[in-house]
């Protein structure tokens, strides 16, 4: 709805080149909203909306205005945060990785010091379920983006949470290797399937437990502790994905 009645307001005639920035710039608030929510694919619409007004009026590649819907607009191209070498230049720095450590309970940003203005974000606002054996968890995808979209966390010396959400860093159940997708997710609970044998579920529960063990290095990276070879980084190329 607020789209489209922007764009009407838009495209009335003999409005000022002022009002019409001022209705780029609701366009950018309403995109950074939405790319909290991890609604990257509609928070596109409105950044590029925004630079189609910006350039219509006269500003050019260098205003502060464009570069700030630029940055957006890239920021909203989803590169996925997946497990990396320890030594390669897609890698993530935790900004506040000091707060972090010392930090059992509250939040503390999750900012990037490696990629400047940008921060670790939730890909989507819904979570996933999965199922494997007779174990259930929630899971969503997780991304980099602009930090006005940053999620929050706290650290107790072995498992990143994501709060308010309590949700908890992990990689995928049973693959830690070389671009491996990292998520968020939830404890895993029985889903009442009895037609898994138990010995299984107990396997797929210790892999539940081992997947979301995580270590902040004093590089302030973050790594897989069973596997400190490796660590959270960003995929090289943005993800496409149907809308």
């Amino acid at each position: 709805f607020l789209y489209g009645y922007l764009c009407i307001l838009n495209d009335s005639s003999h409005l000022p080149n002022e009002t019409r920035a001022q209705i780029a710039k609701a366009f950018i608030l309403f995109g950074v909203a939405l790319q909290k929510k991890g609604k990257f694919s509609d928070s596109l619409d409105h950044f590029t909306q925004a630079l189609l007004i910006f350039y219509s009026i006269g500003y050019g590649k260098d205003h502060p205005d464009v570069i700030r819907a630029s940055q957006h607009a890239d920021s909203g191209g989803s590169r996925l945060l997946i497990l990396v070498p320890r030594d390669s230049p897609n890698k993530i720095c935790l900004k506040f990785a000091e707060s972090l450590r010392g930090k059992k309970v509250g939040k503390t940003s999750l900012e990037l010091s490696s990629h400047p203005g940008y921060a670790i974000v939730r890909l989507k606002k819904q979570t996933t379920p999965t199922v494997c054996g007779n174990m259930k968890w929630e899971a969503c995808s997780l991304s980099v983006a602009l930090k006005d979209s940053a999620l929050y966390g706290n650290y107790d010396g072995q498992v990143l949470r994501i709060v308010p959400e309590n949700l908890k860093l992990a990689h995928l159940v049973g693959e830690c290797g070389i671009s491996a997708p990292i998520s968020m997710r939830s404890s895993g609970v029985l889903s009442g399937n009895k037609e898994r044998p138990a010995i299984k579920n107990e396997r797929i529960e210790e892999l539940l437990n081992n997947n979301v063990l995580f270590s902040i290095g004093d590089d302030d990276t973050i790594y897989p502790t069973n596997a400190p070879h490796l660590c959270v980084g960003v995929a090289a190329y943005p993800s496409i994905y149907f809308v």
